[in-house]
């Protein structure tokens, strides 16, 4: 750790309460419909979904023929839970810094919608109806992937990274990039090159994505005791870090040429430009409107998922022309 990192720490150790949030009294009055939108939203939806899409691609590609329909729900289903299981227990275990953050102080568990004991419960049976799913759907090597993934961003990430080193989101990561790896692992496809190829666009895309969001909301983040990288050193080399980041991402792309697929690798390779671009704006015009960041941030929220639906089209549509 960083000798900057552990200054910051010393001086962010208060965080506020230590009891378990007890049920809000509104609770009461809210109707069923609303109780389960709480729900929903501790899964962190959206995140859950990309991570569902981006196993898309490498299951997908590697076949001659249509695979089988239940193989590739079981899959998705199996992915999505697994993911949404670690996002409860990512809120579960941060609901006290959830409480001093603006952007998070609304969230379900922090405002008492639902309790700590109900957001365990929750997540547990997500994790285990996903793992079940996944070993029904590819075996033991995909439940491992999948297990692996929601212990790497629970405990690596939530409970030891993310207050100890401005490095969190970098090498935090690697968890929410197991999904290609586990759309191979279900057709025995590890040792090719795609499902590497992906795990590694979503590694490399991560920093600058949430980067992008912490310069907006670092005071936030500094007043958590979190020591995001723009906390510790500061907005330009932050938006230099971002600038670097998205070039990795173009030979990563490029790479998606060997699976045969011109037209995704090419509609892949203009939408990383435009990304780029956005980077490169940020960086060498040292724009410091939050307008600017958040439109990087919204943008790199579409790119991940362009990709993986633009390849998982492409190649779909050639299954169908096939059959």
């Amino acid at each position: 750790m960083r000798s900057a990192d552990k200054s910051f720490l010393h001086q962010n150790r208060c965080v506020e309460g230590s009891e378990s949030p007890q049920l809000s009294l509104s609770r009461g009055l809210m109707s069923p419909w609303a109780v389960l939108g709480h729900y929903h939203t501790l899964t962190k939806p959206t995140i859950s979904m990309l991570v569902t899409l981006s196993a898309l691609p490498a299951y997908l590609i590697p076949h001659s023929s249509p695979p089988p329909l239940w193989e590739c729900l079981g899959l998705l289903f199996g992915v999505y839970l697994m993911s949404a299981s670690a996002a409860v227990f990512n809120q579960l275990f941060e609901w006290q810094t959830d409480q001093t953050m603006k952007r998070t102080q609304n969230r379900s568990v922090p405002m008492g919608y639902v309790s700590c004991a109900e957001a365990g419960l929750f997540g547990t049976l997500l994790g285990v109806l996903g793992g079940g799913i996944l070993a029904w759907t590819g075996g033991p090597v995909l439940v491992l992937i999948g297990l692996g993934g929601h212990v790497y961003y629970v405990v690596l990430y939530t409970l030891i990274l993310k207050k100890r080193t401005a490095q969190n989101i970098v090498i935090g990561g690697a968890a929410g990039a197991v999904g290609p790896l586990m759309g191979a692992a279900t057709i025995g496809q590890l040792d090719t090159l795609l499902p590497w190829s992906l795990f590694a666009l979503i590694f490399l895309w991560t920093p600058p994505h949430f980067w992008s969001l912490s310069l907006k909301y670092q005071r936030d983040y500094a007043a958590a005791g979190i020591p995001m990288y723009p906390v510790i050193y500061g907005e330009d080399r932050t938006r230099k870090m971002i600038f670097i980041y998205s070039l990795t991402l173009i030979p990563v792309v490029l790479s998606f040429a060997f699976s045969g697929l011109w037209f995704s690798t090419g509609v892949s390779l203009v939408i990383t430009g435009y990304f780029v671009y956005l980077c490169w704006d940020l960086f060498f015009h040292k724009k410091q409107s939050h307008d600017d960041v958040i439109r990087l941030f919204r943008w790199s929220c579409y790119y991940a998922l362009l990709i993986f639906v633009v390849l998982s089209l492409e190649k779909s549509v050639w299954l169908w022309i096939g059959s």
